[in-house]
């Protein structure tokens, strides 16, 4: 029978790329061990368990409205604050009074968005 695999929350963190406060926050949740010396070990099944569950999931989430906003076929309400659309080598800038939005295309041609804002 082969011994079973505890992680460090460091390692849980980065392996699972869950926040290292998120994993010590449910901490009790996921259930761990701890080790004199090395701190607290989870498991990568409780991990796992853990994560099928949702914890991800808030209640806020289910209440708003899901929606989509397309920037290129923009109607109404986004034009209204739009400052500026700008491209130029192949990167588009959707600029706003808040901050702005970059699009560019990643080395298999697919799109990559970044979102930058003003401090206020």
């Amino acid at each position: 029978m082969q011994a079973q695999k505890f992680r460090s929350a460091k390692e849980a963190s980065i392996r699972y790329n869950i926040p290292l406060k998120t994993l010590y926050k449910y901490k009790d949740d996921i259930g761990y061990i701890k080790k004199k010396g090395l701190g607290i070990r989870f498991r990568d099944e409780d991990i796992e368990s853990w994560l099928k569950g949702g914890y991800h999931k808030s209640a806020l989430s289910e209440v708003l409205p899901k929606f989509d906003i397309s920037l290129d076929g923009c109607k109404g309400y986004d034009k209204l604050f739009l400052i500026r659309r700008k491209e130029l080598n192949g990167i588009i800038r959707w600029t706003y009074p808040i901050g702005s939005i970059l699009q560019r295309k990643t080395k298999r041609k697919e799109a990559k968005y970044y979102i930058h804002f003003h401090k206020i």
